[in-house]
Formats: structure tokens, C-alpha cells, sequence
């Protein structure tokens, strides 16, 4: 009997971060297709399961992917990459 109530699958979830606001307008715009940004990997290649009665604590340093992965769970954001069931 499998007992997983939440299984996330290689899920990576990243941002775009860009130095100015002007340049994510330039990037929508360019059609050379130059990229404006730099990527910030909240999460990366994360797999995990959680099976009925267990108790998750997520601790860690501000800017680890903590939210990201409550808001992932909840299905507030989208993975980039992955599955979540």
C-alpha cells in the first residue's frame, strides 16, 4: 500500500532577476533575443516525498526556496521543471 499524499518530482523553479526595470522591457522588445537577466534558482533538481502521518519542518536561511516550496506544494506558483502530485 503506497501511503505518499505528496511527491515532488526533479522540481526546479527559478526567477528571472534583472539589474534595471528598463531591461525587462528591452528583452520583451529586442528580437535579437538577448537575454536582459540573470537566473536565480530558488530550486533545483529537488525530489520529495511525504507519506500520510509525517510531519514536515522546512528550516533554512533567508533566500533558500522555503516559500517557493510551500507555494509550490499549495499550487499558488508552477514548477519550471518537474512534476508535483
Amino acid at each position: 500500500m503506497d501511503d505518499v499524499v505528496i511527491k515532488l518530482e526533479n522540481i526546479t523553479k527559478h526567477y528571472k532577476l534583472y539589474d534595471e526595470p528598463k531591461d525587462r522591457l528591452k528583452e520583451a522588445f529586442v528580437a535579437f533575443n538577448k537575454k536582459y537577466h540573470k537566473p536565480f534558482y530558488a530550486l533545483k533538481g529537488l525530489n520529495l516525498e511525504i507519506k500520510k502521518g509525517d510531519v514536515l519542518g522546512v528550516v533554512g536561511r533567508n533566500g533558500c526556496g522555503k516559500s517557493t516550496l510551500l507555494k509550490l506544494i499549495t499550487g499558488v506558483l508552477q514548477p519550471n521543471k518537474g512534476t508535483i502530485s
